[in-house]
C-alpha cells in the first residue's frame, strides 16, 4: 500500500543484497568499461520494519579518473548488468507474495547516478534518491472452478503482448521498458481454497487497457 502518495521501501533482512555500480570517467569522456559492479559489502544494517538500510562497501581504487558518479540497486539478486545505456535488471518470473504486498525478493529499488565527484569519496549518501522502477499489481481472481477438498498452490497469469517479468533495461535517467528477454507471464505462489481471492505482484511497468486479455 501506498503511504503519502508514495510506495515505501522495503530492504533485504540480511545477505548480499545491494550491487554499488561506480562510472569513472577521464578528462570529459566516459569510460564505461570502468563501471564496477561492486559486491563486497562491508556492512549491511537494516531497520527492524525493514524500511530503511545503511551499507559500506569496499571498493577498488581507480587512478585513471577525474570525474566519479554512482548509483546502487537492491536487492541484488535482480542485477543483471550495467552499460552504456544504462543497466539491467530481472523482475522474477515465480513470486511468492507477502502476506501484504509483493514478493519481499522482487521489490526492486534504484538510485539514478549521482552528482559527479572528482575524487573517489569516502562516503555517499542515497537516504532521498532511492526510487521503484518496477510496478505493482493487484489483481483479483474470481470464480475459479474449484472443487471440494480442491487447493490452489499457484497462479499463472499471461498477458496478451505484454511484457511483465524477465528483464527490464532501466536508463540512466530512469526510463524502463522490456528488453528481448522478458516475458509475457509471471506464476504466483497462492496457497488458498478459495474460489474467489486478491493477489499481488511486481511487474515491468505497462499499460492494460479494458479489452486486454489475461489468462489464467
Amino acid at each position: 500500500e501506498k503511504e503519502e502518495g508514495a510506495y515505501p521501501f522495503f530492504w533485504q533482512p540480511s545477505g548480499e543484497s545491494v550491487v554499488l555500480l561506480e562510472r569513472a570517467s577521464l578528462h570529459g569522456r566516459e569510460d564505461y568499461s570502468a563501471i564496477q559492479n561492486v559486491r563486497s559489502l562491508d556492512r549491511y544494517q537494516v531497520s527492524d520494519d525493514c524500511s530503511s538500510a545503511e551499507f559500506s562497501f569496499y571498493v577498488k581504487e581507480l587512478t585513471n579518473g577525474d570525474s566519479f558518479e554512482y548509483s546502487c540497486i537492491s536487492p541484488a539478486s535482480t542485477f543483471v548488468s550495467a552499460g552504456e545505456e544504462g543497466l539491467i535488471v530481472e523482475v522474477p518470473v515465480s513470486q511468492v507474495p507477502a502476506e501484504v504486498g509483493p514478493d519481499p525478493a522482487a521489490i526492486i529499488l534504484w538510485t539514478k547516478m549521482s552528482g559527479r565527484y572528482t575524487s573517489q569519496p569516502s562516503s555517499l549518501s542515497f537516504s532521498e534518491s532511492f526510487t521503484h522502477p518496477s510496478a505493482y499489481v493487484n489483481v483479483t481472481v474470481k470464480n475459479l472452478p474449484l472443487k471440494v477438498g480442491e487447493t490452489v498452490s499457484s497462479v499463472s497469469l499471461t498477458f496478451d503482448q505484454k511484457a511483465v517479468s524477465g528483464q527490464m533495461a532501466i536508463d540512466w535517467n530512469g526510463g524502463c521498458e522490456a528488453n528481448e528477454n522478458s516475458r509475457s507471464f509471471v506464476n504466483i505462489a497462492a496457497e488458498t481454497t478459495e474460489k474467489t481471492f486478491p493477489i499481488c505482484f511486481t511487474a515491468i511497468p505497462f499499460d492494460l487497457v479494458q479489452g486486454d486479455k489475461i489468462t489464467v
